[in-house]
């Protein structure tokens, strides 16, 4: 398993992390491809928060000693290779900056009230199985209550 989890390794070192990783990406000598064998799981404490539907109002968040808000991201079911990538907010325990973390159950601090974050996840089973990526996860942090098309935290 070491080739496995060096690639996780290899993308948060600092001299990757510039290395954009997407769909079609080379990683292990093999195209990122997408799979929906894993699922981002994000919440604001105890409460899941589904993606794409969510407005983050600013007065809902708990401010923490960065001045952000903490909210709670994990990619399920466990892997020992991973790594969860970011804009938007950074990982209070990540590399690169705070864009990318290889810890299962990572914490994320958003900094401005006004924001849209994405979340994805990488993982690999093997070498010879390649690098497998998410959906991309939406949190739109805003104040406006008026958004069409979406929901608070309220109205759940």
């Amino acid at each position: 398993m070491p080739f496995v989890a060096s690639f996780a390794s290899y993308l948060v070192n600092k001299k990757n992390c510039d290395r954009v990783v997407v769909e079609g990406s080379i990683i292990m000598g093999q195209s990122v491809v997408f799979s929906d064998d894993k699922t981002l799981h994000v919440y604001l404490g105890q409460q899941e928060l589904l993606n794409n539907t969510h407005i983050l109002r600013s007065s809902l968040l708990s401010d923490n000693d960065d001045g952000g808000s903490v909210i709670t991201v994990r990619l399920d079911p466990k892997s020992t290779a991973m790594v969860l990538l970011i804009s938007g907010a950074t990982f209070t325990n990540g590399n690169c900056n705070g864009l990318r973390t290889t810890k299962y159950n990572s914490s994320l601090v958003i900094h401005h009230t006004k924001h849209v974050i994405t979340l994805r996840g990488l993982w690999s089973k093997s070498y010879n199985s390649g690098v497998k990526i998410t959906n991309v996860f939406y949190l739109y942090i805003t104040d406006d209550d008026a958004s069409a098309g979406t929901s608070t935290l309220s109205d759940l």
